[in-house]
């Protein structure tokens, strides 16, 4: 049976946003298990990119809405017999228990964050090339040192800051996930176009290829039409990816609520 891979594009700013905070949030948990100092930079690292994210983008104000949004849209599905009554209940109760831990989250989060003495040092220097060197930063130098255990729970002690957050805005992308079925196209020679003409706009779609193939897709869209290309990455890397010349047969799904 064929392997997929999944690539996903998201089709507006904030479904852009809550896919970089998985992302990060990914790597700094996995980080969190990783004995080594390199790996510990490697989280520390992530979880800055999480700060940076949320000076940007007021993600609690963002979150907190998206979660307003689909209790109203929930609550619309409870009247509609076709729908499992249990099941909606249940998300229901998720998307509000979701909503008061994001509520009960400080205003100001980012700036507490950024106050910190500690990641502060470390953040400043994060902009200049090799600038967390020993040198720079003897602080961080010394703390990289200590046990894996101490290390481990100072990294906990961060994430714990943000993870009511993370919690909510993964659970955010799991219910759009779960909103569409994929369906089987094909690009032909390599290109694929598609136009969005229901009343749901999506919200992020979905290429599901199956790893056999020598290609990717490159996507961009809006909230009016995606574009495809494949391309076949070339053995030599420095090279440029050519499109692919045959038809290429993949799964799309467009998620959106």
């Amino acid at each position: 049976m064929d392997k997929f891979l999944t690539f996903e594009q998201p089709l507006n700013e904030k479904m852009r946003a809550f896919l970089r905070v998985e992302h990060l949030i990914k790597h700094a948990k996995h980080a969190l298990n990783q004995e080594t100092l390199w790996d510990t930079r490697s989280g520390i690292n992530a979880f800055l990119d999480i700060i940076e994210l949320m000076e940007r983008i007021d993600l609690r104000h963002e979150t907190s809405k998206e979660l307003e949004r689909l209790q109203t849209l929930f609550q619309h599905w409870q009247t509609n017999a076709s729908v499992d009554p249990e099941r909606i209940e249940a998300v229901l109760e998720q998307l509000e228990q979701q909503s008061q831990t994001v509520q009960s989250m400080p205003s100001k989060l980012d700036h507490t964050l950024r106050q910190h003495t500690f990641l502060n040092q470390i953040r400043r220097r994060t902009t200049i090339p090799g600038g967390c060197c020993s040198f720079d930063i003897p602080a961080y130098h010394f703390w990289l040192h200590k046990p894996f255990e101490s290390r481990q729970q100072d990294i906990h002690d961060f994430l714990v800051t943000i993870n009511p957050l993370c919690d909510a805005i993964h659970f955010i992308l799991s219910i759009v996930r779960q909103s569409a079925k994929p369906t089987s196209e094909t690009a032909s020679n390599g290109y694929y176009q598609k136009h969005f003409h229901s009343t749901v706009t999506p919200q992020l779609v979905q290429v599901h290829i199956s790893q056999s193939l020598p290609y990717y897709p490159e996507i961009s869209g809006s909230k009016h039409c995606i574009n495809l290309r494949f391309l076949a990455q070339p053995e030599t890397l420095s090279k440029p990816a050519n499109q692919a010349e045959d038809d290429v047969q993949f799964y799309l799904s467009c998620c959106g609520l």
